[in-house]
């Protein structure tokens, strides 16, 4: 049972293309050892030649990219991301007014759905339920979409 375990987890490492599961192989991959698990503090400190800061901030990265990634992947909420890559605007400037205008929580994120698309719309309605008319409720001419309204 315990090599099957192993065995499915050095698998699983070797094949993955999560990044946190890259770090971990080519992290093991430059020191060439192979062991999935060291005991004792002597073999721990040997596999770990980058000071705990560097390893943590490399883990932080790594998951901050892998968020981004699921949440551009995602066919809705990843519209405004995969906008921006596609038009080649800088994400750092885009969105360097969330950290500076001291905005309430509830205000950014009525900020980021308002840029995904996913404001509650009769043409966002649509595409998940039975909606017979998406025409705008105040001018009845067009499709109710968040730019028309704005």
């Amino acid at each position: 049972m315990h090599g099957r375990l192993v065995l499915g987890i050095s698998c699983r490492i070797l094949t993955s293309t999560d990044l946190l599961l890259k770090l971990v192989r080519d992290h093991k991959r430059a020191r060439q050892m192979w062991e999935l698990f060291c005991s004792g503090r002597q073999r721990s400190s040997d596999l770990v030649p980058l000071e705990p800061r560097e390893i943590k901030k490399q883990v932080r990265k790594a998951e901050q990219q892998r968020f981004l990634q699921d949440h551009t992947n995602k066919p809705h909420h990843g519209v405004f991301f995969r906008n921006i890559e596609e038009i080649g605007l800088s994400r750092k400037l885009t969105f360097a007014f969330l950290s500076s205008a001291d905005l309430k929580s509830e205000t950014e994120g009525f900020l980021l759905e308002c840029q995904d698309g996913v404001i509650n719309t009769l043409v966002y309605r649509s595409q998940f339920s039975n909606v017979d008319d998406n025409r705008c409720r105040a001018c009845r001419q067009q499709r109710e979409t968040l730019m028309h309204i704005l």
